[in-house]
């Protein structure tokens, strides 16, 4: 094996050993390095598709995901153990999966239009998007409460535990640009234009439940929720109280939808660039959503609990879930009354308030052999809300020809290694077609052991091929014969 050779196996085997102890929650990873498709831009701008000029209209990409932080279905209910025909409800089992951040995550995206073209060393495009991103974060605390009653380790248990739910969805008007400086160096940016439709943030959601041996429970709950939308204006005076009403009051017509959304801006930043380390190793990186501001002012809301920093006092559980007593099912009824006595909500309209975009990194690297073979390796991270999360390692191999493109290869993370991606990309006369997905599993390919699933799809039409490893080394070739052609010319001249 070359020493190159040599060397990029080894900077593989590290990344992997560093990285497949995190948590991930990968999703279209692979396509970061689909130069056939034009949505490559979207995760670097400094990577450019190999094509003249590229235009979408509606299918550019559609992507539906679904993931957990590491629970499946199965988890929570299975065969019985005795009675083969029947189900069983599981919540031991369940709670052994659970960790401390637990969640639920939703995300659809879809392309509406975009172009782009390439004039000498540059390359321009724009591209318009729908984007809708839903997270549902709970405490192991409520199975921990279900399970074991007021015999709860440490004698208290957190139902909540800081976040609750978040929602972001918004139009994206990207407007990108990226430059060849040299035969090494690509870079780009993007600057793009966000229209709000809807966002939920929890600023604060906490509930804390203590027992002691007097059997008196002692709770204390903050709810601090914002929201926004341009669908209606929500209000809500009470829970409980006697004249309590929940309403939704929705926009009379599309117009006045329309007229409304105007009042949610925002912008974020994309920044990247691409290093040809060797004529067959390339390295990129790239900052997506930088810099994001969202300013919801539309129909914009804050929901909290009426007694945020009042202490509820009352009588205790003396039996859990598993217990058969009869008077089980009216102290948890009691519970639940004085709980929700203790965090009554209510809704107060707000001017405006703002949010932002998690920022997303990638770090990849490419390797070139046999002239259509490649290997891929892409670290990504978010931070967002003060936290990184969703860290993992992605590996790939692929297949490029002019006519079809063939990726698959797997993210590693801790909750399960097995995490395997697959794509496979087409064209025909003008047109290109590409559809693709992954799978987290714990277990097995039965879907009811899947703790995350992608699957995503996109149609471009394209004018134009370029042979971008090719055309790099050419260039070099070329540079190098105009040396030695001054070298000569100099010579005869002396």
């Amino acid at each position: 094996m070359k020493r190159n050779n040599i060397k990029i196996v080894s900077f593989l085997v590290v990344c992997l050993t560093l990285f497949t102890n995190t948590k991930s929650n990968a999703q279209k990873d692979i396509l970061y390095f689909l130069r056939e498709a034009p949505q490559v831009t979207q995760y670097n701008p400094a990577i450019t598709p190999n094509t003249d000029f590229y235009l979408t209209l509606l299918l550019g990409t559609t992507d539906i995901g679904l993931h957990t932080s590491g629970f499946s279905y199965h988890d929570l209910i299975h065969k019985h153990p005795i009675y083969s025909d029947s189900l069983q409800l599981d919540l031991e089992n369940f709670r052994n999966r659970l960790n401390d951040d637990n969640f639920i995550n939703f995300n659809y995206d879809m392309d509406l239009f975009g172009f782009g073209f390439k004039a000498g060393k540059n390359y321009f495009n724009y591209d318009l998007s729908l984007a809708i991103d839903t997270r549902l974060n709970f405490s192991k605390g409520i199975f921990d409460f279900l399970l074991d009653g007021s015999n709860a380790e440490n004698g208290s248990i957190r139902l909540l535990d800081g976040q609750l739910l978040e929602l972001n969805a918004y139009i994206c008007n990207s407007f990108g640009y990226a430059r060849q400086i040299n035969d090494k160096l690509h870079i780009g940016a993007k600057f793009k234009l966000l229209l709000g439709l809807a966002n939920i943030h929890t600023n604060d959601a906490n509930l804390e439940i203590k027992f002691d041996n007097s059997e008196k429970i002692s709770a204390h709950g903050e709810i601090d929720i914002l929201t926004s939308n341009i669908l209606g204006n929500v209000n809500i005076t009470s829970l409980l109280k006697e004249n309590a009403s929940v309403e939704f009051i929705m926009n009379q017509n599309i117009q006045d939808i329309v007229n409304q959304s105007k009042g949610n801006l925002g912008y974020s930043f994309d920044l990247g660039a691409s290093y040809r380390l060797l004529d067959n190793l390339e390295l990129s990186l790239s900052v997506i959503d930088v810099f994001s501001v969202l300013n919801w002012k539309t129909n914009a809301c804050q929901i909290v609990n009426s007694k945020p920093h009042e202490e509820i006092v009352f009588e205790g559980i003396t039996s859990s879930i598993d217990s058969v007593e009869a008077n089980f099912e009216s102290q948890i009824t009691a519970l639940a009354d004085s709980l929700t006595s203790a965090l009554d909500i209510s809704s107060q309209n707000l001017d405006s308030y703002t949010s932002h975009l998690p920022a997303k990194i990638y770090l990849g690297a490419t390797y070139n052999f046999g002239k259509v073979n490649y290997l891929h390796a892409l670290f990504n991270t978010k931070i967002g809300n003060g936290k990184i999360y969703d860290t993992h390692l992605s590996l790939f191999y692929s297949l490029h020809t002019k006519l079809l493109s063939l990726s698959f290869g797997n993210t590693f993370r801790s909750a399960n290694l097995f995490n395997p991606s697959a794509l496979i990309s087409f064209k025909l006369a003008s047109s290109q077609l590409y559809i693709g997905g992954n799978i987290h599993t714990n277990k097995s390919f039965n879907v009811a052991d899947f703790n995350g699933l992608d699957v995503f799809a996109g149609i471009n039409m394209l004018v134009g091929h370029n042979k971008y490893w090719e055309k790099e080394k050419f260039n070099k070739k070329s540079k190098k014969e105009e040396i030695i052609l001054e070298e000569q010319e100099t010579t005869l001249l002396n």
